[in-house]
């Protein structure tokens, strides 16, 4: 980031794990289509107040992440914090960004 206040509002700051459990170490996508990791969210029994909160930050950072030059979207290592919340580095590597956004996402929302 070119300073310290886009630094601070930067919306992927948050995501990290912080000693939170890694839930995807035991509960991630089986596949890497778009339709795999959706039907991983919709099975995962979310109540309609938790999936507008979590579809509200799916937005909010593809929306920022689409707003970086390239340049900058590969600093934000959303794969790393994907593998950090547990999720197969063979697994994360298959994903688009726009996916392990979703992914991301959800593993944070249902452990807040």
């Amino acid at each position: 980031m070119a300073d310290k206040k886009q630094a601070d509002s930067n919306p992927f700051t948050k995501m990290a794990r912080e000693g939170r459990r890694q839930f995807l170490a035991t509960n991630a996508p089986t596949g890497k289509r778009v339709l795999d990791v959706n039907n991983w969210i919709k099975n995962l029994g979310i109540t309609k107040t938790k999936q507008k909160k979590i579809d509200t930050l799916i937005n909010e950072l593809t929306n920022y992440y689409k707003l970086l030059p390239k340049l900058e979207q590969s600093t934000i290592g959303i794969d790393k914090l994907a593998v950090e919340w547990g999720l197969p580095v063979r697994t994360a590597a298959g994903l688009t960004n726009e996916q392990l956004i979703k992914v991301i996402s959800t593993a944070s929302m249902l452990l807040d």
